[in-house]
């Protein structure tokens, strides 16, 4: 089936996070799957045999998914998506609970855009 994402007319983010670890923060599942093949890579230099050939194994699958969800490309997705609402490299590392209504709406409609819905309802009755 079709998936939708909604945006309210009002945001409520008040999070201290900077702007790319707002939109960071959606490529979760990604950053767990990084991390995990980080540490196997490190764990694979100490082991041998059996225990290897398994390590081996579930680094591949993982390596699979994370080709998959396009994880080596979240950070230039990231910029792009910031840049197309109209932030620059400097406004990356801004507060977001230091930013206008409005900016907090374009954060907001990059995260949703992050998620890939195939609807999107933009609750705008003024615009």
């Amino acid at each position: 089936g079709a998936t939708m994402g909604y945006l309210a007319q009002h945001q409520n983010l008040d999070t201290d996070n900077t702007i790319f670890d707002e939109l960071l923060s959606i490529k979760a599942d990604i950053l767990n799957m990084e991390s995990t093949m980080r540490r196997l890579e490190a764990d694979m230099k100490n082991v041998d045999g059996a225990e290897l050939e398994d390590m081996l194994e579930r680094y591949s699958r993982l390596t699979h998914s994370f080709e998959q969800m396009n994880g080596y490309a979240y950070k230039s997705e990231i910029t792009g998506v910031l840049k197309g609402l109209g932030f620059t490299e400097e406004d990356f590392t801004k507060k977001v609970n230091t930013l206008s209504g409005g900016q907090k709406t374009r954060v907001a409609l990059g995260r949703l855009l992050l998620t890939k819905p195939d609807i999107i309802l933009l609750d705008e009755p003024t615009n």
